[in-house]
């Protein structure tokens, strides 16, 4: 096995500007937050997309660079599949697909299917920890400096990631498990944290009961 290329998958949203609530309160200022949440979703759906695209357009030309004769697409299916779909239909080399189903490993990525309920245990590393920005009214946690909340508008706190994760692992029904000594050191070298997924049905359960709490 040779390595020819690397290339990450980078999302920036601190660029990502919020519009005014106005002179809206109660429930309204509750629908417009749910709004600003799906704009934010839509927007991150986007840069997926995007950037499953532009890894399609890289592949095929390294195929054809380096004339090989199959493509392996390892990876979660939200990103394999977006990437298959949007090979060029005369794509010459026959694609199969390896699916890692039910982890995730990385900050960023842990961090937000966490939060959005899909996460059943997660470990992190005792050395490793990280400086995060925290909603002070949603409680959305991730890594972004943007003073203001991307899911509501929100001014942030900052936070340290040891601090932030039992809270959000009570929150969510999570499992947490912290792992030191050399098992750690390895542990943070592959990205300090990761996670297994909960079933689909599991994840709405868990979202409905923190909608009841």
């Amino acid at each position: 096995m040779i390595e020819l290329t690397e290339k990450k998958f980078e999302i920036d949203i601190s660029q990502w500007k919020q519009e005014e609530l106005g002179h809206v309160t109660g429930q309204s200022i509750r629908k417009t937050r749910g709004s600003q949440r799906e704009a934010f979703e839509q927007r991150m759906n986007a840069q997926y997309q995007h950037l499953c695209q532009g890894t399609a357009d890289r592949t095929r030309d390294l195929c054809e660079k380096e004339d090989l004769t199959a493509l392996f697409l390892v990876g979660s299916d939200r990103l394999i599949k977006s990437i298959e779909a949007a090979l060029p239909q005369g794509f010459r080399h026959p694609v199969v697909l390896i699916s890692e189903r039910g982890n995730v490993m990385g900050i960023a990525e842990t961090l937000a299917e966490l939060q959005n309920g899909k996460i059943r245990t997660f470990v992190v590393s005792r050395e490793f920890d990280a400086r995060l920005q925290q909603c002070k009214h949603c409680g959305w946690t991730d890594r972004s400096a943007d003073p203001s909340c991307s899911a509501c508008g929100s001014v942030r706190q900052a936070v340290m990631l040891h601090d932030a994760l039992p809270e959000l692992a009570r929150q969510f029904d999570t499992k947490m498990e912290v792992v030191s000594g050399e098992s750690a050191r390895k542990f943070k070298d592959a990205g300090g944290i990761g996670a297994w997924l909960r079933q689909p049905r599991q994840v709405e359960l868990t979202l409905a009961a923190k909608r009841a709490t």
